[in-house]
């Protein structure tokens, strides 16, 4: 599974993609699935969801706006929210 954390914008997304590589965290920036976001629109990071506890934990950190949080099961492709 993936997990991947939403963001409201593309700059904020680009933001906490580049906090999660400096401190060595794999991540891309992608535009949020449908049906996650409340708008229809929204960005999010891909990351591992092993790295999800750590990544949230350092955005905090660090004062990056964040959104909820969701994994991805490979088995049905639904996405489950994640209470963080």
């Amino acid at each position: 599974m993936y997990a991947i954390i939403l963001f409201r914008s593309l700059t904020y997304a680009q933001r906490g993609n580049r906090v999660l590589g400096l401190a060595g965290i794999p991540s891309s920036v992608m535009k949020a699935p449908q049906g996650l976001t409340e708008k229809g629109c929204g960005y999010g990071v891909r990351l591992s969801e092993t790295k999800l506890r750590r990544a949230v934990a350092l955005l905090d950190e660090r004062g990056i706006d964040r959104g909820r949080a969701f994994l991805l099961s490979r088995l049905t492709g639904d996405y489950r929210e994640v209470p963080l």
